[in-house]
């Protein structure tokens, strides 16, 4: 049914008219988009995705909104081509929740690997602040199985990195030592690692089950990435923003382009730290 519905909407006139304009579209070009609201906004998105093969950022006015689009767009190209970019911890509403600082993590992983994925986001996240990418490739660490690597240069590592040494982890940002075991839970995945080391060669990397502790397989390789939260309050550390992660070519579609201003001048009326302001997005945001 859902692909019936599919076809029939892309088949139809305001859509044909809609890849003609993509197909002709240059970097820095704008189109405008009427008419669709609600869910027909994720067929738009998903479209100009697959027509275009490129990196496709959908800007919404909230995380609501983001997190519905979010979910149509899932639905319609699965889940390994969808990301939201999710805001940091500087909004003072969301200090507790975790959520959108793991999101946000994964998102710049994706698009630091150039992957072209869609991300959806809002304006609280568009206006974040976040480290460059060559200051979130350090934060990331590759281990491969077989490979050489120091134990205690990882764990000390990981300390620097802002990990927190526990007993047993339970949740993101988490590890513990037990002999030559590391167990760690980083901010991309939906599991913690087991890192089995003999002297200070890599044995074994798997993912394993939080609660019944039971291993869920097996890996050649794995990503341990931390925190962006560390660097947030560093105001020395320069900083950039989503822009600087896509790449030249990249598509943005923009839903309700006042709306997504009005809540950006709120944030900073507020006084939210660590945000961007719309003169300095909106040339950003005109370039792709």
């Amino acid at each position: 049914m859902l692909e019936t519905i599919r076809k029939r909407i892309a088949d139809s006139e305001p859509f044909r008219r809609l890849r003609e304009g993509v197909a002709a579209a240059c970097p820095g070009e704008a189109l405008a988009i009427r008419g669709a609201s609600g869910s027909l906004m994720a067929f738009v998105a998903t479209h100009i995705h697959e027509q275009r093969h490129r990196q496709t950022v959908l800007i919404v006015s909230d995380d609501d909104r983001a997190e519905q689009l979010r979910d149509d767009c899932a639905l319609l190209i699965g889940d390994h081509g969808v990301r939201l970019y999710g805001h940091g911890p500087s909004h003072k509403a969301t200090l507790l929740d975790m959520t959108a600082p793991i999101a946000q993590v994964e998102t710049l992983r994706t698009l630091s690997n150039g992957d072209q994925a869609i991300v959806i986001t809002s304006a609280v996240a568009l206006a974040s602040r976040v480290p460059l990418p060559e200051r979130f490739r350090q934060r990331c660490l590759q281990l491969n199985a077989g490979s050489s690597h120091p134990f205690e240069e990882l764990v000390e590592a990981l300390r620097n990195l802002g990990f927190e040494r526990k007993d047993f982890v339970e949740e993101h940002g988490d590890y513990s030592v037990r002999g030559g075991i590391l167990d760690v839970y980083p901010y991309v995945g939906d599991h913690p690692l087991r890192i089995e080391f003999w002297g200070d060669t890599v044995e074994s990397v798997r993912e394993f089950d939080v609660l019944s502790k039971r291993s869920i397989r097996e890996l050649q390789s794995a990503s341990i990435v931390a925190s962006l939260e560390a660097d947030s309050d560093d105001d020395k550390e320069p900083t950039g923003s989503l822009f600087d992660y896509l790449e030249p070519e990249a598509l943005l579609v923009v839903e309700e382009p006042m709306l997504i201003e009005r809540e950006i001048e709120e944030l900073v009326r507020e006084g939210v730290r660590n945000i961007l302001t719309w003169e300095s997005l909106e040339p950003l945001i005109a370039r792709h």
